[in-house]
């Protein structure tokens, strides 16, 4: 099915986006290299920064003449993202661009054609109505039940996949209508499947292999963006610990999550050593969640998991471990420090600096 370029503007991921790019014949090198296309560049750089900052792509109204440049920007942030290597970059980037298309086609949602377009392309089946016996590939007619309310129905496959990974009993597929195959699902609903689908196409292959001649080539970018990661790492971490005092961790916890915040894989032991401390000075899961998703092999479902197991809500609260522990695990990483020398545990070390810290102030305060 055609689908207007305009239309690839806001959804510039889909399979039509790359078809027409070799259609008006720019190159990889025109791309990276030409003048003629530094426009793209900059607004390619500037969809990984506003997914950084805002958890969004900014969008807004495309000029006739910027339409080439606008599609361009898209394969050209991959690049960027790819070339810095940081797998919380490239899921915090591809959640990003999937929440600007689901906001654009929720304004949208009764565009049958637009709906019709991209179910195509994301090789989702979709119905809009039509007799029960009817298969269509993509979206056809359209059916309001007698209370008003407009349904779709997405194949039983398609439903399964897009569904996995939202949260609710709703998107259990025993509690959905199923007939010949397809599920019924409500408008607000299948927006949240068609996010879904958004995410896997952006985040597939991501990061891509892309040869070292090309970094070095974007590289004023990257080193923009990599400092506007790094910032926004740091007011991650600083709003996740609002009410604990940072610096008053021990030496073992803060070169565990210097090393998590930095997208480095830790083992299981200091996973558990850190989340188990975090829970005791009282950090919500929410926040340790967030701190999580840079891991490289970040999974929400199974992180959830484990904290909520930690945090007792499954059964026993566990205690963090103690320094004689830590040294076992081998993460115990105290060095010349004038408190790890007083204290058997972690958590008598924050306590001790936490007192130490409000001593110091009220000695300022005279």
């Amino acid at each position: 099915m055609e689908v207007e370029v305009e239309v690839l503007c806001f959804f510039p991921f889909l399979r039509k986006s790359s078809d027409y790019i070799r259609e008006i014949g720019v190159s990889l090198d025109d791309l990276i290299y030409s003048a003629a296309f530094e426009r793209a560049r900059d607004r390619g750089c500037e969809r990984v920064i506003s997914a950084i900052k805002t958890g969004e792509v900014s969008s807004h109204h495309v000029l006739a003449k910027d339409v080439d440049m606008e599609i361009l920007s898209y394969p050209f942030a991959r690049i960027l993202v790819s070339c810095i290597g940081d797998t919380y970059l490239a899921r915090r980037y591809a959640r990003a661009e999937a929440k600007t298309a689901y906001k654009i086609l929720s304004a949208s949602i009764s565009d049958e054609t637009l709906l019709h377009a991209l179910a195509e392309d994301l090789g989702v089946t979709v119905l809009c109505g039509g007799a029960s016996h009817t298969s269509y590939d993509g979206v056809v007619g359209a059916a309001k039940l007698d209370f008003g309310v407009r349904m779709y129905r997405i194949h039983f496959t398609d439903y399964l996949r897009l569904a996995s990974e939202l949260k609710g009993s709703k998107w259990r597929l025993v509690n959905r209508m199923l007939h010949e195959g397809f599920v019924m699902v409500s408008g607000n609903d299948l927006l949240q499947l068609f996010h879904e689908a958004f995410y896997d196409r952006v985040r597939e292959n991501l990061p891509i292999e892309v040869p070292r001649d090309i970094c070095d080539a974007v590289r004023k970018y990257t080193d923009e963006i990599r400092q506007v990661l790094s910032v926004n790492t740091r007011e991650d971490l600083s709003i996740a610990c609002d009410e604990i005092s940072q610096s008053a961790f021990p030496p073992c916890i803060s070169y565990l999550l210097k090393r998590l915040m930095g997208g480095e894989e830790i083992s299981h032991s200091a996973r558990f050593a850190l989340t188990s401390f975090l829970l005791n000075i009282g950090m919500r899961t929410e926040d340790i969640i967030r701190l999580y998703e840079k891991a490289p092999d970040f999974d929400a479902e199974k992180t959830r998991y484990q904290i909520e197991h930690i945090a007792g809500s499954r059964g026993t609260k566990y205690t963090a471990p103690s320094c004689r522990t830590m040294r076992t695990y081998g993460i115990c990483v105290r060095k010349n420090d004038e408190l790890c020398e007083k204290v058997a545990h972690p958590l008598g070390y924050y306590a001790l600096a936490k007192e130490k810290e409000k001593s110091e102030k009220r000695r300022n305060m005279r």
